[in-house]
């Protein structure tokens, strides 16, 4: 047959496509390849004989580690893909639940061309795309197949609305379907998965012989949770669940195995007269390799204060190894092969860190963790982010186009979840910086900080909105609550920009410019912290270092010109933007062509 050729047996027809796949197939194999393996092709073996001898269905071929399955009519795909369900727990009958292999798997009914040992057409991609929106165990159907079952008699329905699936434009109404004898599960309880990584924070203890205070260990430890469980990135364990294993000797990653985590902190203490000593490691609960460890000394009263230098310089060590330990694991592995908690964790720091390198590597791991959650708001909310800094970097070639994709991203996450203090507030930043609406990006900041006071990220937006309106006083405030708040944040260089921001509005200049130059001390490819920087400078009065501060932001955003940072500003109706251009335009930016609206 000549490439391009199709089979000459090929037919077309109505038929109902199935495609199951197994969960998560490559983390149970690394975890255990030989026993994954033989566990995962028993189990596909005994599913292609039920299908082919229970329901009459025929096995097209093997995907990967699925089936592409195809049927007469709808209802005995739906009959087959609750017995193979079934199969695999049985399968999993006594099996610790993390080596448990299951099942996910779509519907879809569609005119495709069928022949002996292939099947083509949009149908079939679809039927794929529409597994990967059910949850373990769970079989999800399209419209189209729904509308051939008689619910309550073929089994049961539950409409899970219209869902966006990969490189499909529109959303397809899609429906969960179970067995009619199934209870049925109410929506509000179907959660998405959680994509953060957890840790565990283990009692700290004495060295053996050491002098100490009684209790200060468990004093660092609460300080450490406490401080840990204000990101919005890492899931912290309890001290109830890490305190019930002290005193046992147990490996890390038999500590990750009874927590579920995926890092493990310990540390040991000792006194030297007023002197604390701390030494912390922190470890990958799955490999016992030690990421980071570190000695920090200080007095004992500093275990009792939250902000002290002790404190800070452990979280500040224990968040940056995580961090990362992700970004390597990330860009150093196939994103296919990379675990979704890495996978956002990398992404984050991958997007802050405004190389375009790293930029671009960002949104790949962003979209290679929406297509394995895509009921999850977070990959959405992030992609909404990482469109905008396209815009705010001055490296996108069409605004409008990344614009009008964060807005959409946005709101698809609030459609799964109109409570993701997250999406709202990326939902925010596109209504400030895109649309440069700050009344309708108000409503959003209150919003997610109404849902989640707690939300750093929203009472950093909402500081940015109120610089831009020129309300500096207030911004500061917002900006410093969310410095606050997230202490350990990777983007620690992006809230010192915003403070500049604020400063600068607020009339501060020296206050804007110190803040300016501290987020450029981390981060020095930040263009918005050189444009702060040079206006505090020539508004200051620092003419030389102004103009030399703007040709280097030149180098970094040849296209800048007054004309298009007023045209782009959401600052426009406070009078600040064309206050700031006119400062710009004095220290060496080109003026431009005005823009029109």
């Amino acid at each position: 047959m000549e490439p391009g050729e199709l089979p000459f047996d090929l037919s077309y027809g109505d038929k109902t496509i199935a495609f199951v796949d197994v969960v998560e197939s490559v983390r149970l194999i690394e975890c255990d390849e030989l026993r994954a393996v033989q566990r995962i092709r028993a189990l596909l073996a005994s599913a292609e004989t039920l299908v082919d001898t229970t329901f009459h269905g025929r096995v097209v071929e093997r995907r990967g580690d699925g089936l592409l399955l195809e049927f007469t009519e709808p209802r005995a795909a739906c009959e087959c893909a609750i017995a193979l369900h079934a199969r695999a727990l049985e399968q999993n009958r006594g099996v610790d639940a993390r080596d448990c292999v299951n099942l996910r798997i779509g519907v879809h009914r569609a005119d495709v061309l069928s022949g002996a040992t292939t099947v083509l057409g949009h149908g079939v991609n679809l039927a794929s795309r529409i597994a990967a929106l059910a949850n373990v165990g769970e079989t999800v159907v399209s419209a189209e197949v729904a509308g051939g079952l008689i619910n309550g008699v073929d089994g049961q329905l539950q409409d899970l609305g219209r869902c966006y699936v990969k490189h499909i434009d529109k959303p397809v109404r899609v429906y969960r379907f179970m067995s009619a004898t199934e209870p049925t599960p109410a929506v509000s309880m179907v959660r998405p998965i959680d994509l953060k990584p957890r840790l565990a924070v283990m009692p700290f203890v004495p060295y053996r012989g050491a002098a100490g205070a009684v209790g200060i260990g468990d004093i660092v430890t609460d300080q450490l949770i406490g401080a840990l469980s204000r990101s919005n990135t890492i899931g912290v364990i309890s001290r109830l669940s890490t305190n019930a294993l002290r005193g046992r000797r147990l490996s890390v990653d038999q500590i990750g195995t009874q927590l579920t985590s995926q890092f493990v902190v310990s540390g040991k203490y000792w006194t030297t007269g007023d002197a604390l000593n701390v030494h912390v490691e922190v470890a990958r609960a799955q490999t016992g390799d030690v990421l980071w460890a570190q000695t920090e000394t200080d007095s004992r009263s500093a275990a009792l204060q939250m902000n002290s230098g002790l404190i800070n310089g452990l979280v500040a060590g224990i968040a940056g190894a995580i961090y990362a330990g992700e970004v390597e694991a990330a860009t150093t592995m196939s994103l296919p092969n990379v675990a979704s908690h890495t996978l956002l964790l990398a992404a984050i720091n991958l997007l802050y860190r405004l190389s375009v390198t790293e930029f671009e590597r960002a949104q790949a791991a962003l979209l290679a963790l929406q297509e394995r959650a895509p009921r999850h708001p977070m990959p959405l909310a992030w992609l909404a982010r990482w469109h905008l800094f396209r815009i705010v970097q001055g490296w996108s070639s069409d605004a409008a186009k990344d614009g009008e994709a964060a807005y959409a991203l946005a709101h698809r996450a609030l459609d799964l979840d109109e409570r993701s203090s997250l999406a709202l507030t990326m939902a925010g930043n596109v209504e400030t910086s895109y649309r440069k609406d700050l009344d309708a990006a108000d409503r959003y900041y209150d919003a997610a900080l109404t849902n989640n006071p707690s939300e750093s990220l929203a009472w950093l937006q909402k500081g940015n909105a109120l610089s831009f309106r020129g309300d500096g006083t207030k911004a500061i405030a917002c900006i410093e609550k969310a410095v606050q708040l997230s202490p350990l944040d990777p983007s620690r260089h992006f809230y010192d920009s915003l403070l500049a921001s604020a400063a600068l509005s607020a009339g501060d200049y020296q206050r804007a410019i110190g803040a300016a130059q501290s987020s450029l001390r981390m981060n020095a490819h930040h263009v918005s912290s050189h444009r702060v920087l040079t206006i505090a400078q020539q508004l200051s009065g620092h003419h030389a270092e102004a103009q030399r501060t703007a040709q280097h932001l030149l180098s970094l955003e040849p296209g800048l010109t007054v004309a298009g940072f007023i045209a782009r500003s959401p600052g426009g109706r406070s009078g600040l933007a064309e206050k700031f251009g006119r400062a710009l335009q004095e220290a060496g930016i080109p003026a431009g062509a005005p823009t029109c609206h």
